[in-house]
């Protein structure tokens, strides 16, 4: 794992096959995060009070995901806490998937959140298999990665994040 500016680095030397791999994201995800709750602040008000409610749940919840006591750094959570940072999103994801007419700034914050938690997952599949973690596990943490990309695809994030969530906590467990 290598950190530089806003670009994360996670190697998988077992991925891939068990040929390795390297995946680039392109922000830390508290950082990802933390612009997402500034831009759904921005949108406040909407001139729709079922919105602004909407959003400002939303707005709580990623808040207390970016609660610093459930990192131990940037690209890994705690594992007694960390399941707390997928459900605190997953909360704030349906409240912004039942907003009637979005604003255009939802669907980016959406797929945004998302590639958040592909950072934590990932990092924690890479994280298993360097330290010779159990395969099965591994095998099935990098199943649960592949279905939260392909909910991701179909653009059900809230089920994304409960894949990424999985994928984190199997391998967490490997």
């Amino acid at each position: 794992m290598a950190i530089s500016g806003d670009t994360v680095v996670v190697g998988a030397p077992g991925d891939d096959s068990f040929q390795g791999a390297a995946y680039i994201f392109g922000a830390i995800p508290s950082a990802v995060k933390q612009g997402v709750i500034s831009n759904l602040q921005a949108l406040l008000p909407t001139g729709n009070v079922s919105t602004d409610a909407l959003l400002k749940v939303a707005i709580s919840m990623l808040s207390k995901s970016v609660n610093p006591s459930s990192y131990l750094d940037a690209l890994h959570l705690k594992g007694t806490t960390g399941i707390l940072v997928f459900t605190f999103e997953q909360t704030a994801v349906r409240q912004l998937m039942v907003i009637r007419n979005p604003p255009a700034a939802i669907a980016p914050a959406l797929n945004n959140l998302a590639q958040a938690d592909q950072v934590f997952a990932q990092t924690a599949i890479a994280d298993a298999i360097a330290r010779g973690g159990k395969p099965a596990k591994i095998a099935k943490a990098q199943g649960q990665l592949a279905q939260a990309h392909a909910a991701a695809g179909t653009g059900n994030v809230f089920r994304a994040i409960g894949f990424f969530r999985s994928a984190w906590q199997t391998a967490m467990g490997a």
